[in-house]
């Protein structure tokens, strides 16, 4: 029994390892997989131009229109809103969010500046005709819309009109200046509409000759120049036309009384036509001072004289004038108190008042 074990385990130590040498002998096939080619992809074969399809089929080419507005947005700048406000569109619709709108210190400045840029809005215009063939309406903002470009060029003159009148809309709006000279237009008109025969006055003082610059366009441009309010002539021109109407019905009725020109004074006359810088074209139709003899004035006190004066007035129609109305020139004419009861001998005129009036009948 024990020799038969022992030959047993002999017999599988000869097996075992006769398999492992066997194992260690077998060969083991990979199957080969089919390789994927890739797909071919093809190249455009062109790739000149970049265009936008719109509605209707139409085309324009956007690389030619970014050419064209290179540089030029700023002279498109201005009108945006106007355009905006023409079509009933948000302004933001036609500009998008990265919209500044151009400065300008007001209306005046802004209308010199486009004037200029006018030739510049012509050349943009006759680019976009030539360049693009179509310019349709994207309904975008101007920057991918060559439509707005082609009406806001093609109509510079008429937006250049709208852009300045919302300027000076907008100025109007915040002047203190304009206000001010308005409310006081409007109550000159009053006085003058119920100005009736026997009242001493047409209008009370101003420190601005309201009535004047009514019933004269020279003297009013003057005025909205030397006072650099020209940018508000329209917001003036409306209640000054309408002071101008009521003068026409009540200026004729409004005559000197003749009391002013009772007492002849030579020299105190030969000092008021020195106010004319054109005696020539003056023709007078009364003169003289309305005391015979000085008024005089005291000191701050109240106790010495400290001159003595006396007015001369001219009645008078310029022919120079651009209206068709007459005047009355007020001068105070004045000695100075020399001490001891006396005054110098030297005559002066120190202060002028210049007013319209009714002419006589007959005269134009």
């Amino acid at each position: 029994m024990r020799k038969n074990s022992i030959l047993m385990f002999a017999f599988l130590i000869v097996f075992t390892c006769g398999l492992s040498e066997a194992s260690a002998q077998i060969t083991i096939t990979i199957p080969k997989f089919p390789k994927i080619k890739k797909p071919k992809i093809e190249q455009p074969t062109t790739t000149t131009t970049t265009t936008i399809t719109t509605t209707g089929n139409e085309t324009y080419d956007k690389d030619e229109f970014n050419a064209i507005k290179w540089g030029n947005t700023e002279y498109l700048n201005p009108y945006l809103e106007c355009y905006a406000k023409k079509h009933n569109l948000e302004l933001i619709k036609v500009t998008d969010h990265a919209f500044s709108p151009r400065g300008f210190g007001n209306a005046v400045e802004m209308k010199r500046i486009l004037q200029a840029e006018l030739p510049k809005l012509a050349e943009i215009e006759s680019l976009l005709k030539s360049k693009l063939k179509a310019r349709p309406n994207t309904s975008k903002s101007y920057h991918e819309n060559p439509a707005i470009w082609e009406e806001i060029t093609g109509s510079r003159d008429e937006y250049l009109q709208c852009a300045v009148a919302q300027k000076q809309s907008s100025s109007a709006s915040e002047s203190v200046w304009l206000r001010a000279h308005l409310e006081n237009i409007e109550k000159m008109q009053k006085e003058v509409d119920e100005y009736t025969l026997g009242r001493g006055y047409l209008v009370t003082a101003t420190n601005n000759n309201y009535l004047l610059f009514a019933v004269s366009p020279r003297e009013r441009e003057k005025w909205l120049k030397d006072s650099k309010a020209e940018q508000y002539k329209s917001n003036v021109d409306s209640v000054l036309d309408g002071l101008a109407a009521s003068a026409v019905k009540k200026l004729p009725l409004y005559k000197p009384d003749a009391i002013y020109f009772k007492f002849r004074d030579a020299a105190a006359e030969k000092l008021l036509m020195g106010y004319f810088k054109n005696p020539a074209t003056i023709k007078i139709h009364r003169i003289g001072v309305g005391n015979a003899g000085w008024q005089i004035q005291k000191d701050n006190y109240g106790l010495l004289p400290a001159y003595r004066y006396k007015y001369a007035n001219v009645y008078y129609r310029d022919s120079s004038d651009d209206h068709p109305y007459c005047r009355v020139v007020s001068v105070r004419v004045k000695q100075d108190y020399a001490g001891g009861g006396t005054y110098s001998s030297e005559m002066y005129r120190s202060s002028a008042e210049d007013s319209l009036i009714g002419c006589p009948a007959g005269v134009k």
